[in-house]
């Protein structure tokens, strides 16, 4: 058994230096294979490697490694390593930093977290349970926050990787996974930006770029094969996608200042899961969408300012489509069933449709060019089908339809 005990000859150069008054390291390490290196430039910095075998099997070899450099002062960092073969590593430049690393107990195999922080007042914790996880931070600026949780909650299984960047001032980043091939991605450029990955399960994916201030973006994935996009671009913009089941998909755009979007979808199978987009570009934007079934299809795009599109579904194979270009528009839709379309397409300012639809095979589309005209439409049954097009202003619309009823 050889340990490579390299913090002390670190501290001993630095201790020469002329501004590395204060600096406090402690390294303990059991085991074989370990290496610690500490280097720490500056005054106040304090460092503290604790690295040990707990596994105590003579098939689990112990290969912990750490590596802490930290210039400025008053920065402090942990990495606390329990279990076999991992990594840790933090780079902290600038003042008033601090970074926690804590790597396993038992059977911990192989995972690896990254932290780098260059500003003031950045904090980064980093949580790595059982065996090949990877965790990264990389932030610059001043008062950002990260946190990393990955488990995948049984021996040997392949793990997941979480990442963060932040570029800015006071932006805050949650990720946590369980379970396996989980992959959650956040991008932070900007200032008060505020993003949460929650993934439990096994292969999901969660992406969340964020260019500008004040953005808030939750994802939270249950089950299998469940992916969530979330691109932000823009002031003050709320993005919440939450999915339970298997195989759906999830995206939200946003271009603009003060846009809302929210996505909930239940159900779906193996290649049968639901799929939701909403797409908005101006300010102060709506949109929201449910949906519980299989291979369900809700799209929204909205072009302007003050919009607002609802869509709900409970069933299969339903397809909703809203488009509202203009202001101050309002379109909801709402399907039980199956295979049920409805088509809503808002051109001008202050325009209201409704659409509703309870059965099988039914088809509701919805036109309106101008300005504050409004159309409903409600059909109950099995294969109806109404067309409303309105063109000019204040003009108002219905219809109803019910029968054929499939039993």
């Amino acid at each position: 058994m050889k340990n490579y005990f390299l913090s002390a000859v670190a501290l001993m150069f630095c201790g020469s230096m002329v501004f590395a008054q204060s600096n406090n390291s402690k390294t303990e390490q059991e085991g074989s294979g370990n290496l610690a290196l500490v280097a720490q430039s500056g005054n106040l910095n304090k460092s503290r490697v604790y690295q040990n075998d707990q596994n105590r099997a003579t098939t689990g070899g112990v290969d912990n490694r750490a590596f802490v450099s930290q210039t400025g002062f008053r920065n402090n960092s942990l990495i606390k390593s329990a279990g076999d073969r991992n990594l840790a590593e933090v780079t902290q430049e600038g003042r008033r930093n601090d970074a926690e690393i804590d790597q396993g107990v038992g059977w911990a195999e192989d995972n690896s977290a990254t932290v780098d922080q260059l500003g003031r007042r950045n904090t980064s914790y980093q949580k790595q349970r059982y065996d090949n996880n990877t965790a990264e931070v990389d932030q610059d600026g001043n008062d950002n926050s990260a946190v990393q949780d990955q488990s995948t909650g049984t021996n040997a299984d392949p793990g997941s990787d979480a990442y963060a960047r932040q570029n800015g001032n006071d932006n805050e980043s949650t990720q946590t996974q369980r379970g396996r091939l989980n992959d959650a991605d956040v991008n932070q450029d900007g200032n008060g930006n505020m993003a949460t990955q929650t993934q439990t399960g096994d292969f999901n994916r969660a992406d969340s770029d964020q260019d500008g201030n004040g953005n808030v973006s939750t994802q939270t994935d249950d089950g299998l094969w469940n992916w969530s996009f979330t691109d932000q671009t823009g002031d003050n913009n709320t993005s919440t996608q939450s999915q339970t089941g298997i195989w759906h998909d999830a995206f939200v755009d946003q271009n603009g200042n003060g846009n809302t979007a929210t996505q909930t979808q239940t159900g779906g199978d193996f290649g049968q899961g639901n799929w939701a987009v909403s797409d908005q570009d101006g300010d102060n934007n709506t949109s929201d969408q449910i949906q519980n079934g299989l291979d369900n299809t809700a799209t929204i795009t909205q072009d302007g300012n003050g919009n607002y599109a609802g869509q709900g579904q409970d069933g299969d194979d339903n397809l909703a489509e809203t488009t509202q270009i203009g202001n101050g528009n309002f379109a909801g839709s709402l399907q039980l069933g199956d295979i049920n379309e409805s088509d809503i397409l808002q051109r001008g300012d202050s325009n209201g449709a409704l659409t509703f639809q309870g059965g099988v095979d039914n088809y509701t589309r919805v036109r309106q060019r101008g300005n504050g005209n409004g159309a409903a439409s409600a059909q109950l049954g099995a294969s109806h089908f109404s067309v409303i097009k309105q063109t000019g202003n204040g003009n108002i619309a219905a219809t109803l339809q019910v029968g054929g009823l499939p039993f």
